[in-house]
């Protein structure tokens, strides 16, 4: 048999007599080639947002503390009144004047369970999540309720016997309006799946790795492991 190289096979990358031994992807004849590279280590959950959920109902929490310890005594200032409107329930009262010792024990007490549910958010305890979420949500219904009343309904008083009605100033609103805000977007991060990573035993996003074909087998479109890659087979070689 006539043999076009002298001395039998020429030297292929793979070794004396091997033709396109698998290697690296789009490298015929390097190591490994038609075979998946390895997997991608899962990278550790951030616990920002945890935190940053907290954080957001503290200061909603913080007005609310506010708002009910200035309303202890009939108020004195403009800034006292606001917070009087701020208490949460106090638009459920029929008259501004109305005794609000009630309103002043819910205002405590709202705030006080948010407070427990967030301190467990500090401590990233799953379920404490979802309650904040449902509590935030609660309070921000209320607030938009309350903003109805303040700024579209108004109050009626009766003097003299004649029935009068008024609207308060749009100043008044400011504050309910912030704690509605603040409710809501900490509910809202709350229920955000980065959240849920962030908690103790969250799992981490896997991430997105190359298109791998059957086990064995590389990406589509490269040959399986053990094939010759077409021009792979030195001339006078082959059918």
């Amino acid at each position: 048999m006539n043999q076009p190289y002298p001395g039998g096979y020429p030297q292929q990358p793979g070794g004396p007599g091997q033709f396109g031994r698998p290697g690296p992807y789009g490298h015929p004849g390097g190591p490994g080639y038609g075979h998946p590279q390895a997997g991608f280590a899962p990278r550790k959950p951030s616990t920002a947002m945890a935190y940053v959920t907290a954080i957001a109902f503290l200061l909603a929490i913080a007005i609310l503390y506010l708002s009910a310890t200035m309303s202890i005594d009939l108020p004195e200032s403009e800034f006292a009144a606001y917070m009087r409107f701020t208490m949460t329930g106090f638009a459920f009262l029929g008259m501004p004047n109305d005794n609000a010792d009630a309103i002043i024990a819910v205002t405590y007490s709202y705030p006080s369970t948010l407070l427990l549910f967030v301190v467990l958010l500090f401590a990233r305890i799953g379920f404490a999540r979802w309650v904040a979420a449902g509590l935030g949500l609660l309070g921000f219904a209320y607030y938009v309720f309350a903003l109805i009343k303040y700024l579209a309904i108004g109050y009626e008083a009766t003097i003299d016997g004649t029935t009068v009605g008024f609207d308060l100033p749009a100043e008044f609103s400011i504050f309910p309006a912030i704690v509605a805000l603040v409710l809501l977007g900490g509910s809202i991060m709350a229920v955000l799946p980065a959240t849920g990573r962030a908690m103790r035993g969250g799992k981490p996003k896997q991430p997105q790795g190359p298109s791998m074909g059957p086990p064995g087998y590389g990406p589509p479109g490269y040959p399986p492991p053990g094939s010759v890659p077409p021009g792979s087979v030195p001339p006078g070689y082959g059918p």
